[in-house]
């Protein structure tokens, strides 16, 4: 985390909670930078999704995108105290709060297939292809784009011992 960080690439995003007994414990995080998105190297039909009517792309070129780069939670939790779907909806509307600032169509992701399947896919993600990971040979991972365009910032509720996200 502390490396995208020093280097000014992104930012981590960290929720915390203070504990019965007064000390403070990370719940989960995500972090958030930009990338560049090759849309040569999909194929023309997914372009088309993608592009939309914007011809203002040459072809092979790259575009601009947030990259949704980790997003974890804390062993010591379970799903139900900080759910995945919570910590996405965070990132979501840091996002969006910059998108509205200074635009970006996309974010970018990549995942194992069954949180792609089970999280991102739910948020408008579509998987455009696969990558291979040396540490995680069995695990199928997938990259997934998702228009920045269709999100809204989602209020989200404080109870349960949640906190909202707080810039490391």
């Amino acid at each position: 985390m502390r490396d995208i960080e020093e280097s000014h690439d992104g930012h981590t995003y960290l929720f915390i909670t203070v504990l019965p007994n007064g000390h403070m414990e990370i719940v989960a995080f995500f972090e958030l930078c930009l990338t560049g998105i090759d849309f040569s190297q999909l194929t023309k039909s997914m372009q088309k999704k993608f592009k939309g009517g914007h011809t203002h792309w040459r072809k092979g070129k790259y575009a601009g995108s947030y990259c949704i780069g980790e997003l974890g939670r804390n062993d010591s939790f379970t799903k139900d105290d900080m759910p995945g779907e919570r910590i996405l909806q965070e990132a979501i509307n840091v996002i969006v709060t910059a998108r509205d600032s200074i635009g970006g169509r996309y974010a970018l992701i990549d995942a194992r297939r069954e949180i792609f399947d089970h999280l991102y896919k739910k948020q408008g993600f579509r998987c455009v292809g696969n990558v291979s990971v040396p540490d995680e040979a069995e695990a199928e991972v997938v990259v997934g784009i998702a228009k920045t365009t269709k999100w809204e910032i989602e209020e989200l509720s404080r109870d349960g011992g949640s906190s909202t996200a707080d810039n490391a």
